[in-house]
């Protein structure tokens, strides 16, 4: 697939996550007992991070990045962030300390994402930089050329 499904996969699961987080706090600390609201922004939540999780390794994958330092880093935000929605549901009196937490979480992630820290940290790409089509073509050429010279 297209780079650019994963991409849009990502971003969704970002707008998922984070307008369920806010409906899940804003819910904890007005009606802790609505059970149908708990359960809506549970679920959300939850596709939300498996969208993020699916389109952040198609775009790991698709740009042949291997599992660098960065990205774990963004995993063990990701594990943060699905561990909150039991903490939100658990403990309503939390919710303004919650709520920058997210805030920070999701800090953490763009700024990771923006600087790549530990880029030389991880495991490598199993396989060698892909060649473009046009300098695969040229090569081809080249070879063909030095054959039919020879």
């Amino acid at each position: 697939m297209d780079y650019r499904f994963y991409l849009v996969m990502h971003f969704a699961g970002i707008l998922l996550v984070f307008l369920a987080f806010g409906s899940m706090i804003a819910r904890s600390a007005l009606q802790p007992d609505n059970v149908s609201w708990r359960k809506f922004g549970s679920i959300t939540s939850g596709v939300g991070l498996l969208f993020l999780l699916v389109g952040g390794f198609g775009l790991l994958a698709k740009f042949n990045y291997g599992f660098p330092g960065w990205a774990m880093v963004k995993f063990v935000i990701w594990l943060a962030l699905g561990a909150l929605t039991a903490i939100i549901n658990k403990k309503p009196h939390a919710a303004k300390g919650l709520w920058w937490t997210v805030f920070v979480l999701g800090f953490a992630a763009v700024l990771t994402v923006t600087f790549k820290p530990l880029s030389g940290v991880g495991i490598k790409p199993h396989r060698p930089e892909p060649v473009g089509q046009v300098e695969e073509a040229v090569n081809s050429s080249k070879d063909a050329m030095e054959n039919a010279a020879q």
